[in-house]
């Protein structure tokens, strides 16, 4: 019987953790905004569509497009907000961007041989989205999913989860700004 080394077993022991920390959590997205701004003065947006050359370069955003298009308008449609019509102006503006990553490949085998014909690769290819609230072209919200899809794997329900990630925080509370302090200034030298 042959001894697998103790470094592969550390390297697939650190892949399995991370599948199961992916897999079984449940870790709402990440978002960053701009503080002190009033989001509830916010009542119509417009989605600007994705450019051709982000879906040239990520071919699977053509095949999902209607589906993020859509849990978009529903989102915010159920946080009260409405879609700008036509040429009508929007008081936000919705924009997506796309990113693809290599990650390891929670499928990788424990005994890595270069005979067996199941061969399974390193690493895969993951894609995250980004979602950016844009007001009068100052991005005031950013929103992301907090872990990748596999490319494999990216269908509708993958895009709408994507989305939802991206949304779950907006719009952020309000915090009045703090009035500055006032400090009463010595004449005396």
């Amino acid at each position: 019987m042959k001894q697998i080394p103790l470094l592969h077993r550390l390297f697939a022991a650190a892949l399995l953790g991370v599948a199961a920390l992916l897999t079984g959590c449940n870790t709402p997205g990440n978002y960053t905004y701009k503080e002190g701004l009033d989001y509830s003065q916010f009542k119509t947006y417009k989605i600007q569509p994705m450019s051709e050359s982000l879906m040239t370069i990520y071919p699977v955003l053509q095949f999902q497009q209607a589906a993020i298009y859509d849990e978009i308008n529903r989102l915010l449609k159920t946080k009260g907000f409405t879609s700008a019509e036509g040429d009508a102006a929007a008081d936000f503006t919705v924009k997506l961007d796309y990113t693809q990553t290599h990650q390891p490949n929670p499928d990788i085998r424990l005994v890595a041989d270069v005979d067996a014909s199941g061969y399974v690769p390193l690493t895969i290819p993951v894609g995250h989205l980004y979602l950016d609230i844009v007001v009068k072209d100052h991005v005031v919200y950013r929103g992301w999913s907090p872990w990748g899809v596999n490319i494999e794997n990216f269908n509708a329900s993958s895009a709408r989860q994507m989305v939802q990630w991206c949304l779950e925080k907006f719009p952020p509370p309000y915090t009045k700004p703090a009035a500055p302090e006032i400090v009463q200034l010595d004449d005396k030298p």
